[in-house]
């Protein structure tokens, strides 16, 4: 990644701790301080930036001042409560949570580790209830059209998605969405190094996110089924999905209908503490 790179001197104490930190070594350290020798091997992960202990490193239009200071961070014990509380919804509230607080999930989630800093994920968001009432209809529609698609094979899927568009067509029960107003569809794209790993790494930090801020989110495993299984390209170009992106999964996000007073105590965990290895 081609790079902008500045120091202050007279800011700078000559520690090296930005270039020692450089995983991809694109940065040299010599008497008169750090240099960018080599910008094309940056990838921009801004460690230097980070680390830097007299905010003398900027870089890529981003100055320290500019920057979140590493302070303020939940304790061990309000992180450990908020994994224990985190429930899945599936009850939600008929209003729309606001754009701006959409827009701060989103921004929040964007912060996530992806492979190589390649920052490759791409968030497709439903934003009004409006909009994913229409999803949810044309959604239903199709899969009543593929499922009894002429010479269709069987799908391992296909009773599940059959039930659940019956119970849409017969009494308006939302099974895949759970009548949620908003989706997220966490997509990769061609610059998405891990493609696998990076939209649920992603959509992780947004669901903790969603939790501190009042809410409700549901992995929707349902939901994908029904969206490969509907086979409407035109509706993944219609939210927004760029066409050489892939729908890695998606996140369905509302306020609850109810509340959960107490966590639940899941542990202790199953793992393996090895200590030394032959």
């Amino acid at each position: 990644m081609s790079a902008s790179f500045a120091v202050d001197a007279s800011r700078c104490v000559r520690c090296g701790s930005c270039a020692e930190d450089c995983v991809s070594g694109a940065l040299s350290f010599g008497p008169e301080g750090p240099r960018l020798d080599s910008p094309d091997d940056c990838m921009g992960c801004h460690h230097c930036v980070a680390i830097c202990p007299q905010g003398a490193v900027s870089g890529w239009g981003r100055r320290p001042g500019d920057l979140s200071p590493a302070a303020g961070l939940p304790s061990p014990e309000a992180f450990a409560a908020l994994a224990r509380v985190r429930r899945s919804v599936r009850q939600f509230a008929p209003g729309d949570v606001p754009p701006e607080t959409l827009r701060g999930l989103v921004d929040t989630a964007w912060h996530a580790p992806t492979g190589v800093n390649a920052q490759g994920v791409f968030f497709a968001v439903v934003a009004a209830r409006a909009a994913m009432d229409r999803v949810r209809r044309r959604v239903y529609a199709r899969l009543d059209e593929t499922l009894s698609r002429p010479g269709r094979g069987p799908g391992p899927n296909d009773d599940t998605l059959r039930g659940l568009a019956e119970a849409w067509r017969g009494r308006q029960a939302d099974g895949l969405f759970r009548h949620a107003p908003h989706m997220v569809l966490a997509c990769a794209g061609p610059q998405t190094v891990c493609r696998e790993a990076d939209p649920f790494i992603a959509l992780s930090y947004l669901e903790l996110a969603a939790a501190t801020a009042g809410v409700g989110a549901l992995w929707c495993g349902l939901g994908m089924m029904a969206l490969s299984a509907a086979e409407d390209p035109a509706l993944l170009a219609d939210l927004g999905v760029p066409p050489d992106h892939q729908v890695a999964y998606a996140m369905m996000l509302g306020w609850p209908k109810r509340a959960y007073p107490r966590g639940v105590e899941r542990g202790p965990a199953r793992a393996a503490f090895v200590t030394s290895v032959e």
